[in-house]
């Protein structure tokens, strides 16, 4: 059995996988991209463990507080990262036009496969390279580890993670599946925005905010 306590977990400035605990005198830092599952389903960041790294206080101010970690600059590359995802996958809908098969539907669908993929790929290199630019300004990997599990999330707290989590993913399948039917390349593109934000907004399970903590 774990250790109940009160905590506040706040982000790390300019970078979306990070979260700073702070419990009393103590503060970790939370790796909220270590598992995949956990950024697909963030019901489970309520269930399972998450690893948490021992910092020393300035540190934790650090994070929190400055430009260390080169926040613009992550945002730059996620911008540019999803444009090119969201621009190769639009450009194979005129090039399908091109090609006169007559089974569209099955194309739209490889399409929409193959959309999804780019996206998803473009994501993964997006969440390493947050873990990359942390690591240069501090080696966490090298500090204590707990195993950290929120512990009893407030009401509210779920109803908003649940919406940011359900609505984006609701919308982006509409949009899929009016593709696969219509072949129009701005239901695509909208398709794959939603699924974007889908995937941004899951660290919402774990935001600003008093929480109780179970630590193994």
């Amino acid at each position: 059995m774990g250790r109940l306590k009160s905590g506040e977990i706040r982000r790390v400035q300019g970078n979306l996988r990070y979260r700073i605990l702070s419990i009393d005198k103590d503060y970790f830092l939370i790796d909220t991209g270590n598992s995949l599952w956990i950024r697909l389903l963030p019901y489970l960041f309520w269930i399972l463990p998450n690893p948490g790294y021992q910092i020393d206080r300035k540190t934790a101010y650090d994070l929190i507080s400055s430009h260390k970690g080169n926040p613009r600059k992550g945002v730059q590359y996620g911008m540019i990262g999803g444009g090119i995802a969201i621009s190769l996958s639009g450009s194979l809908v005129p090039l399908v036009d091109q090609t006169n098969f007559s089974d569209s539907l099955l194309l739209n669908i490889i399409i929409t496969i193959i959309s999804l993929t780019l996206i998803s790929l473009f994501f993964l290199l997006f969440v390493k390279n947050q873990k990359k630019r942390l690591k240069e300004v501090v080696d966490y990997t090298k500090l204590p580890k707990e195993e950290i599990r929120i512990s009893r999330p407030k009401f509210k707290h779920i109803i908003r993670s649940t919406f940011a989590h359900l609505f984006p993913l609701s919308l982006s399948v509409l949009f899929f599946a009016a593709f696969i039917v219509e072949g129009n390349l701005f239901i695509l593109i909208c398709g794959l925005l939603m699924v974007l934000i889908f995937f941004m907004a899951n660290g919402l399970a774990v935001d600003h905010g008093s929480y109780t903590i179970n630590i193994k």
